[in-house]
């Protein structure tokens, strides 16, 4: 099974540490994020791992070459920054195969990647989690084994509710998706609108519940949180 990582972003909200480097190389506890997601998909056993370069992208290729601990890489250039169906789709000529898709600033344990690894017999598997403020959020709505409905940010949603965590396992099914997919009211093509289209299709879309805390990097505060946190 192959990997993509998602390091395309600027990282506005983490200036200055970004003003020089992408998002993905801001270091935490003096390692860049983005080694921190190939650490953990090379304790799963993934062999090549794609990685979605945009602004400042010849610092990542510089640091990390054409390989890592004996994991290939590869990199694709999103030019612009039109969404996360968008730096998908940038990768499909490379995939012929599942292949899980994280970003370089959430942090993942393999565990988790192993649970994906083994969910098979979907079309597209969902990593969900519990959050006090599933607003700010996609709220999942699930039954039995299978995702039923993805409501983006809704108005009120209940405490607790699963919300995605964006993290996936995904099948070659998806890019078909991607290029059905319009751009969202912020104007980018998004992963979210594209697992629906799977689901209107009549592919079965799955889920994994993450236990624990998730550790997404959005802004100086995460990252101190984070830091707390790995340490």
């Amino acid at each position: 099974m192959k990997g993509l990582v998602l390091a395309a972003g600027k990282g506005v909200r983490m200036m200055p540490l970004t003003e020089d480097k992408p998002k993905a190389m801001v270091l935490l506890n003096g390692k860049p994020l983005l080694e921190h997601a190939l650490r953990e998909l090379e304790k799963t056993g993934v062999g090549e791992c794609g990685i979605i370069v945009g602004y400042k992208g010849e610092k990542i290729r510089a640091y990390f070459g054409d390989s890592y601990k004996g994991m290939k890489l590869k990199y694709f250039l999103q030019e612009k920054q039109l969404g996360t169906a968008h730096a998908v789709a940038t990768a499909e000529e490379w995939i012929k195969e599942d292949f899980l898709l994280l970003s370089a600033d959430v942090l993942v344990e393999r565990p988790l990647l192993e649970e994906l690894s083994e969910k098979k017999g979907f079309a597209a598997v969902l990593t969900l989690r519990h959050d006090d403020f599933p607003e700010r959020y996609g709220v999942v709505e699930v039954e039995k084994d299978a995702v039923k409905k993805i409501i983006e940010k809704p108005n009120c949603a209940p405490e607790g509710a699963l919300v995605n965590a964006g993290i996936y396992r995904f099948s070659p099914k998806i890019f078909e998706a991607i290029r059905n997919t319009k751009k969202s009211q912020r104007n980018e093509f998004e992963l979210t609108d594209s697992i629906r289209i799977l689901m209107e299709s009549g592919e079965k879309v799955g889920f994994v519940e993450l236990d624990g805390p998730c550790l997404d990097i959005g802004s100086m505060e995460d990252l101190a949180r984070a830091e707390k946190a790995k340490r």
